[in-house]
């Protein structure tokens, strides 16, 4: 359905595109103007119709992982509070463009087992033919698995970030890209553990954006290069040890005391 969402959108978007690159190359007669102006609002209305209904869906998905992620919390009393351990000490800093410091989360790790016993034991010419079939497997086995992370770690974020939770409304701390399922699913999941955590995110806690460019991976959006607020390490620290490649952006907009988080688009 996500999909079929997806392409009934993409598509009322490249016909209104396309008709009005028609009309401003083509002046169509005066009888005709009236005819167009219903043509444009009728496909204007469709394409909200198709945003609210997507907008609706992800909310249901979240309402649906919160519940799960409150069983887990009520029925799980032995995950272990101590967050520390999660947060890796000394790492190295990606400065981004403009100039704020986020801890990266991109790691390369050797192969092991019979994949490392292979290559002891085979001739290089062949070890380089076997690495990039070792590569395309990866990407296949990748490309299969949802983009986001488990249960497990989603409770731990979930205790991390309650120490930080307030009344505050914070309904503008999620955003997920509208036209790409799987930022909305990673979305969810964000939004679920941080409203199970006690944070004020309202209605479906989640903002769908049409981007420019594609953004890749988890974006967070800080005042200053600078700025500190109250949960990042935390919150970045959890997601490095989930796999998960996350940046950062500044925004001299955003208040020195909160940050933004971004979902894009599944890393490559």
């Amino acid at each position: 359905m996500d999909i079929l969402l997806f392409v009934l959108f993409a598509g009322l978007q490249l016909v209104l595109a396309g008709l009005g690159v028609y009309v401003s190359l083509k002046p169509q007669p005066p009888e005709y103007h009236r005819r167009l102006i219903v043509v444009f609002i009728l496909l204007a209305f469709l394409a909200i119709i198709v945003g609210v209904f997507q907008q609706e869906r992800a909310g249901h998905e979240q309402a649906k992982l919160e519940a799960q992620l409150t069983a887990i919390n009520n029925g799980n009393k032995q995950i272990s509070s101590k967050i520390d351990s999660f947060i890796p000490k000394n790492e190295p800093t990606r400065v981004i463009a403009s100039g704020s410091p986020i801890p990266t989360v991109v790691e390369v790790t050797k192969p092991k087992g019979s994949i490392s016993k292979r290559a002891s034991t085979t001739p290089p010419a062949n070890n380089n033919e076997d690495q990039q079939v070792i590569d395309q497997l990866k990407g296949i086995i990748a490309s299969q698995k949802p983009w986001g992370m488990t249960q497990d770690q989603l409770v731990t974020l979930s205790k991390a970030m309650s120490a930080y939770a307030s009344q505050e409304d914070r309904g503008d701390l999620i955003t997920a890209m509208m036209n790409d399922p799987d930022s909305q699913r990673f979305g969810n999941q964000l939004v679920g553990a941080f409203k199970a955590s006690g944070w004020q995110l309202t209605g479906s806690g989640i903002n769908l954006a049409i981007f420019s460019g594609t953004p890749k991976g988890i974006i967070v959006v800080l005042n200053s290069q600078q700025a500190n607020p109250p949960g990042l390490q935390e919150f970045v620290g959890i997601l490095k040890s989930a796999g998960i490649q996350i940046t950062g952006e500044v925004d001299t907009n955003e208040p020195s005391n909160k940050f933004r988080i971004i979902v894009g688009a599944r890393p490559d």
